[in-house]
C-alpha cells in the first residue's frame, strides 16, 4: 500500500509541474505564436477539452471489467502522453499545433486525475494483504476470517487525499521557478522555453515506467461491499472453492453451510409473504430518496469543482500576466507572485493533512470558500497597491488549497464514489478549466486586466453558494 500511495503522489507531483508550467509562459507563447492574450488563452480550453473527454474516458476504463483492474497500467499510459504533451508544446509556433498538444495532454492529465484519485480511494477501502488465513483449518478458518472481514475498518481516506493533493501543489509550485528560471538565461545554446517543458516532461518517464511495473489494486463493483467469506461457501459449488485444509472437514463444512442456506431460504419465503403492501411501498420511496440524493450530491460537487478548479487554473495562469500588465512589478517580481499562489496552495494542502483528522469535510470546505472571497477582496480595495496583492493571492492559495481533496472525500462520506461518479467529478472540473480562463482572456482584452480579479470573485461566490446546495443534500436528504 506504502509502495501504491508512493507513485500515485509523485504521479500527481508530476501532474502539478505540467499544469502550472502555462503561468510564466503565456506571454512568450503568445509572443512566439504572434497572438494575442485572449488567443493564447485558447490553448487553456483545448487543453480542457482534453482533460474532460480524459475524465470520461477515464471512468469507462475504470468501471469496465476488462480494465478496471489494471489501473496502474493506465496511469503509465497518461504519464508517457503527458510528457510527450509537455516536451513538443513549446516546438511549434502555430498556436493551432500548440492547442493540439496540450489537448493531447489534457487528455492524458483528465486520465491521470479520475484514475488516480478512484485508485486511491480503493486501495483504503480494502484490506491488505487479504484476510483469509489459509493455515486455519476448515470451519474455524471460516469464522476467522469472516469475522476479520466484516469487522474490517475502512482507513480514513481524507489524509492520504489530502497527501495526494498536497504533493500536486508541490509540483506546481516548483514549476513557475523552473520555467522562470530557465527563460531568464538568455545564452542558453537551446531555447530556454524548450529546455524548461522538456526537462518537466522527462520527470514524468520514472512515473509512467513504475505504473506499468507496479501491481494495481483492485476495483470493486460500485454497489459491493467487503463480501463476506460465508457468503462464498454459500455460492461454492464444490470443495475445490474453499479454503485449503483438511478436506474431509471442508466437505462438512460445504454441506453444513448448503443446509443452513436452504432453511435459510425457505425462512425467507415465508417472511417475504407476511411483508405488507405499505412496507414495500416506503422501500421503494427510500430506494427513490437514495437515487435522488447521489444524483444530487453527484450534480452539486462537479459543480463545486467546476468553480474551483476553473478559478485556480485562471490564477495561476494569468497571475503573471495580470502583475506585468498591471505595472506592479518586473518578470522576476510577477514570477514570485505567480509561485507566491502555488506557494501556499501547497502550504495549506499540508496543514490539511493534518486538519483532516480534526475536522470534517463540511467545516474545512465552508473555511475554505469564505476565505477565497476574503482573499479576492484585498487586490481589488486597491488595484494599485503591491502589498494587498501579495496579501491577496497568498491567502487566495491558502483558502483554495484543500477544496478539491476534501470535495472527493465529502462526496465518498455522502453517497461513495464509484468510476463513474469520479469521472463526473472530474469532468466538471475539466469544464471549469475550460470555460473560466477562456472568459478571463476575453474580458482582459476587452475591458482591461483588472477584470481577473472581477472574475475571480464573482467564481468564488457561486462556488460558496454551490457548496451551501451540496451540503444541504447530503446533510439534509436520507
Amino acid at each position: 500500500r506504502l509502495r501504491l500511495v508512493c507513485l500515485y503522489c509523485y504521479c500527481f507531483g508530476c501532474l502539478g509541474l505540467a499544469l502550472a508550467s502555462m503561468g510564466p509562459a503565456l506571454l512568450h507563447l503568445a509572443e512566439r505564436t504572434h497572438s494575442s492574450l485572449s488567443v493564447i488563452g485558447s490553448i487553456f480550453t483545448a487543453r480542457s477539452v482534453g482533460y474532460a473527454s480524459g475524465s470520461i474516458i477515464g471512468g469507462r476504463t475504470m468501471s469496465s471489467k476488462k480494465t478496471k483492474n489494471s489501473g496502474n497500467k493506465v496511469l503509465a499510459i497518461a504519464m508517457l502522453a503527458i510528457a510527450v504533451g509537455t516536451i513538443f508544446a513549446p516546438v511549434s509556433p502555430y498556436v493551432w499545433v500548440l492547442a493540439l498538444c496540450l489537448c493531447t495532454q489534457g487528455i492524458a492529465m483528465g486520465l491521470l486525475d479520475t484514475a488516480g484519485n478512484l485508485l486511491l480511494l480503493e486501495l483504503m477501502k480494502q484490506p491488505y494483504p487479504p484476510l483469509v488465513n489459509s493455515e486455519v483449518p476448515d470451519a474455524i478458518a471460516v469464522a476467522q476470517s469472516t469475522d476479520d472481514i466484516e469487522n474490517f475498518e475502512e482507513i480514513n481516506a481524507d489524509p492520504y487525499m489530502q497527501t495526494l493533493h498536497f504533493v500536486f501543489a508541490v509540483g506546481a509550485f516548483i514549476s513557475p521557478p523552473i520555467v522562470g528560471g530557465f527563460l531568464s538565461y538568455k545564452n542558453l545554446v537551446l531555447d530556454p522555453l524548450c529546455v524548461a517543458f522538456g526537462t518537466i516532461g522527462l520527470m514524468c518517464i520514472p512515473a509512467a515506467i513504475l505504473s506499468w511495473i507496479l501491481p494495481s489494486p483492485k476495483i470493486r463493483d460500485s454497489n459491493s461491499k467487503h463480501v463476506s467469506v460465508a457468503e462464498s461457501f454459500v455460492n461454492a459449488t464444490d470443495a475445490s472453492e474453499l479454503p485449503k485444509g483438511n478436506s474431509e472437514l471442508s466437505s462438512i463444512g460445504l454441506s453444513t453451510f448448503s443446509e443452513s442456506a436452504e432453511m435459510l431460504g425457505d425462512t425467507g419465503e415465508e417472511e417475504k409473504k407476511e411483508i405488507s403492501d405499505s412496507e414495500v411501498k416506503d422501500s421503494n420511496a427510500s430506494k427513490g430518496n437514495s437515487r435522488m440524493k447521489e444524483i444530487l450530491v453527484t450534480a452539486f460537487t462537479s459543480a463545486f469543482l467546476f468553480m474551483y478548479v476553473g478559478c485556480e487554473v485562471t490564477a495561476g495562469g494569468y497571475l503573471y500576466a495580470y502583475t506585468r500588465k498591471s505595472n506592479l512589478g518586473s518578470h522576476a517580481m510577477a514570477t514570485a507572485i505567480n509561485t507566491s499562489f502555488w506557494l501556499f496552495l501547497a502550504v495549506g494542502r499540508g496543514i490539511a493533512i493534518f486538519l483532516s483528522q480534526r475536522f470534517s469535510p463540511r467545516f474545512i470546505l465552508t473555511v475554505n470558500s469564505a476565505g477565497s472571497v476574503i482573499a479576492i477582496i484585498l487586490p481589488l480595495s486597491d488595484p494599485d497597491s503591491l502589498i494587498l496583492l501579495w496579501g491577496g493571492v497568498m491567502l487566495y492559495g491558502l483558502s483554495l488549497a484543500s477544496a478539491f481533496p476534501t470535495a472527493f472525500t465529502m462526496a465518498e462520506n455522502y453517497i461513495g464514489v464509484n468510476a463513474t461518479y469520479a469521472s463526473i467529478f472530474v469532468a466538471g472540473a475539466a469544464m471549469g478549466e475550460m470555460l473560466i480562463p477562456l472568459l478571463t482572456g476575453t474580458m482582459v482584452d476587452s475591458h482591461g486586466v483588472l477584470s481577473l480579479m472581477y472574475i475571480l470573485l464573482v467564481s468564488s461566490i457561486i462556488m460558496c453558494i454551490f457548496l451551501g446546495f451540496l451540503i444541504y443534500v447530503g446533510e439534509k436528504m436520507h
